[in-house]
């Protein structure tokens, strides 16, 4: 009885969990790969299959319980083959799913699924004892398929439409999407074919991402990986016996002759990515990454062993264990010899990428030249803060401003990374998936379109919507912003999603801004939107103060500033913050390094105040305090709303006020020691300022 129950709940584990790797993978992806992927993808298959096939064919009295010449064929296939959740698993582990090595390992992964997908029919047909039951079982996976895709299908697109736009699927769609699954199992097994197969055809005609894949991750995932698949695993653990092994020759031939098979996939990749002039380190681990294996394999084999009865228990055991072996040593591998070139050495090392000399900056910009910003979006509620500071930014004939929307969304109810430009051409082929997130995409680009089209000075819109996982989205953005030499990015601050998106996406926008300050190689800009309001009239103004107390942060505030001094309705107030503690011992104590500091502010301050003699929109105030707190008095003091309050995230000079008493509230490393000051002070004194915090790319000394 015990082992009824545990069957049956693996048998149900198993049919979720392939069911959640269809809805996650794309198959359209699949034919739009490029011909770099394609090439290593099919190289890395026909050499392994072909050495496999051979060998198995020629040693085939040593591989027990196999009666059949054709299961040579189903065993080359499936050891040949990558899977898109192995390998996606596999990267996800190394942090390395949005990473053009990850991207490249995905496209070949579905390449592999490519053939494999259509090999199936073939050895289903082919492994049938009879000519009878051949073409029954043709005939019956026919019918299936076009029961799935004219009934099935139009079915659960018809309750995608049903959802309003913005909204999750209703509870009712959600449970009977996964009792369909049970269903579809259920009718593949009367034909006599796999579970499994029932629920991988389901899971690939629901589209991929919101609103009807991602709820359906987010709702079973858990429950699938941590109760039902662990109950799978266990009873794979029963079937594996180590007493099995009565031949130790057999044994040995079967584990070499999958060792060849896996070297022979190893130089395919290698060949195939050498030849397209790949890194030979990153073709290496290319190699070694794409024979990683997965629960998928072991499920083959279980079947093969009980449904198929073609395996006995040496060969199931030889099979699971040389699958666990490989994927232990390949990981630990790929980590430790996979160093990719961060975007601030590529700045450093390969100057022709960089003509400007170094990584990005708003200070670096020529005047002359146009100004590009990467504005980041996560719902139309960061539209009009985001167009607001453009506006201010100061566009011109002279000197235009070119920006890069993009729409941010999480990877949730996908498998692999997408990034998406937005345009005519291909608003075809991907609004099936614009129109089902639950952002609405199309209002927030018609947003920037309109105001590009009406804005006085001159403004290109270049949007995009990047798919991938908060932890790794950084990436996308940072080569985006390497391949146009773009020298700020602007992202919302998290706590401005927290009543929208809710904590748990609130908690992995801080992730991503984080890493973005940390990684991007040019100017990151945290925006804490306090809900600007213009004039009723309708006539454009903004007052700016900026809070100045030294360091590269600081002076990329400054020439933020600066780019916006020159907007006739923009009214800019600097306040010039010196430590009152210890001011006499500064020049005797100071290293070179901070002399040198101290120099390059007085430079760029006293020439921000020259360029704008005459100015009557800009002021500048010196103040002195002794105590970090007092660094939001003049704000508070001043009697002034302010639209927009901008500071540097780091301060080498704070560690000279009197800071001991540091405020609790003071929790935001996002937004450095001051712009935390200043956001708490507003939470606690009220006020519509909207805070902006600039860090510029590296590390001070």
């Amino acid at each position: 009885m015990e082992n009824i129950v545990l069957e049956t709940l693996a048998a149900i584990g198993e049919v979720y969990f392939n069911f959640l790797i269809a809805v996650k993978v794309d198959v359209s992806r699949v034919l739009s790969t490029n011909k770099k992927a394609w090439s290593i993808g099919a190289t890395s298959f026909a050499l392994p299959f072909s050495i496999l096939f051979l060998l198995m064919v020629g040693c085939i009295n040593y591989i027990g319980g196999v009666t059949r010449t054709i299961f040579c064929f189903g065993m080359s296939t499936f050891i040949s083959t990558s899977y898109i959740p192995a390998v996606a698993n596999a990267l996800e582990e190394l942090n390395l799913v949005t990473s053009e090595f990850g991207l490249l390992a995905s496209s070949c992964a579905f390449v592999h699924s490519l053939i494999l997908w259509s090999l199936m029919p073939v050895a289903l047909v082919l492994t049938q004892k009879t000519h009878d039951k051949s073409i029954a079982a043709a005939l019956s996976l026919f019918a299936l398929a076009l029961f799935t895709f004219f009934v099935v299908r139009p079915t659960i697109f018809w309750m995608v439409k049903k959802t309003p736009q913005g909204e999750p699927v209703r509870e009712v769609f959600v449970v009977l999407t996964l009792v369909g699954v049970l269903v579809m199992g259920c009718l593949t097994n009367i034909l006599g074919l796999s579970l499994s197969l029932g629920a991988v055809l389901f899971g690939c005609i629901i589209p991929e991402g919101p609103p009807l894949a991602s709820i359906l991750v987010e709702k079973s995932e858990t429950f699938v990986s941590d109760i039902l698949m662990p109950l799978w695993y266990f009873r794979v653990g029963i079937e594996m016996d180590v007493h099995s092994i009565y031949n130790w020759k057999a044994f040995v031939i079967f584990h070499c002759i999958l060792l060849v098979a896996y070297f022979a996939k190893f130089v395919g990749v290698l060949l195939a990515s050498l030849s397209f002039k790949i890194r030979p380190r990153h073709a290496a681990l290319l190699g070694l990454i794409m024979n990683c294996k997965g629960a998928i394999d072991v499920m083959v084999f279980l079947r093969w062993k009980i449904s198929k009865h073609v395996l006995d228990d040496q060969s199931f055991f030889v099979l699971v264990s040389s699958t666990l072996a490989v994927t232990a040593f390949v990981t630990p591998l790929v980590e430790i010899f996979y160093k990719p070139q961060t975007l601030h050495e590529c700045a450093y090392n390969n100057p022709s990428n960089n003509p400007q000399g170094l990584i990005r900056a708003i200070q670096s910009t020529p005047r002359n030249s146009k100004f590009q910003i990467i504005c980041c979006i996560h719902n139309e509620e960061n539209v009009r803060s985001i167009i607001t500071l453009l506006e201010a930014s100061n566009p011109t004939e002279a000197r235009p401003i070119c920006v890069y929307v993009i729409q941010l969304m999480d990877i949730l109810g996908r498998a692999v990374p997408l990034v998406i430009p937005y345009n005519k051409h291909n608003l075809r082929q991907f609004k099936w998936l614009l129109t089902s997130t639950s952002f609405s995409f199309d209002h927030i680009m018609q947003a920037f379109t309109n105001y590009s089209e009406n804005s006085i000075g001159r403004i290109t819109i270049h949007p995009f919507t990047i798919i991938a996982p908060y932890q790794n989205m950084h990436e996308n953005i940072s080569k985006l912003a390497q391949d146009n030499l773009v020298p700020l990015i602007i992202v919302p601050h998290h706590e401005n999603q927290r009543a929208t998106q809710g904590n748990r996406v609130a908690s992995a926008i801080q992730v991503l801004n984080t890493n973005l300050q940390k990684h991007a190689p040019c100017t990151v800009g945290v925006l804490v939107d306090r809900h600007f309001r213009n004039s009723s009239s309708g006539h454009f103004s903004y007052d700016v103060a900026i809070i100045f107390i030294g360091g590269r942060d600081d002076r990329e505030a400054l020439a933020y500033a600066a780019q916006m001094s020159h907007h006739p309705n923009v009214s800019i107030t600097v306040i010039r913050v010196i430590s009152l503690t210890n001011k006499k011992d500064h020049d005797e104590n100071d290293s070179e390094y901070v002399r040198m500091e101290r120099m390059m502010d007085e430079d760029v301050y006293d020439g921000f105040k020259m360029e704008n003699i005459g100015n009557a929109c800009v002021v500048c105030w010196e103040i002195m305090v002794d105590h970090i707190l007092s660094v939001v008095d003049p704000i508070r003091s001043s009697g002034r709303h302010y639209d927009l309050v901008m500071v540097g995230q780091r301060h080498f000079e704070v560690d000279n006020f009197d800071d001991k008493e540091m405020p609790a509230f003071a929790t935001n490393d996002d937004l450095g020691v001051v712009g935390d000051i200043i956001y708490a002070s507003f939470n606690l004194y009220g006020g519509w300022s909207s805070l902006l915090v600039l860090k510029h790319c590296g590390d001070y000394v």
